[in-house]
């Protein structure tokens, strides 16, 4: 006997362009929907009760499905970089100006 709620699913998901990006897969035993991008190891999103939510959710985000997650701890060390060369442009100028 075939019970679809114990069968996983899964619907493609595709770029603009056409490109596979990822699937939304059902879990097996479950109604819920999780998104799962091409070469992760786990889904980036869990628990969507519908797949018709996942689907927007998929649409709404497109720079995950592109690879182009925001890194918060890159984005501060390229802060503290600049803000630190500046500091450093600041003091020798200030040093050869009251030379």
């Amino acid at each position: 006997m075939n019970n679809p709620r114990t069968r996983a699913t899964n619907c493609l998901v595709l770029d603009e362009s056409g490109t596979y990006v990822g699937d939304i897969v059902r879990q097996r035993g479950s109604t819920l929907w999780s998104l799962q991008r091409r070469g992760m190891d786990r889904p980036f999103k869990r628990d969507i009760p519908t797949l018709d939510a996942a689907k927007a959710l998929a649409a709404e985000y497109p720079q995950v499905w592109g690879g182009t997650n925001f890194k918060l701890g890159q984005a501060l060390k390229f802060y503290a970089f600049w803000v630190t060369l500046l500091a450093t442009f600041t003091v020798a100028v200030h040093f050869a100006a009251v030379d």
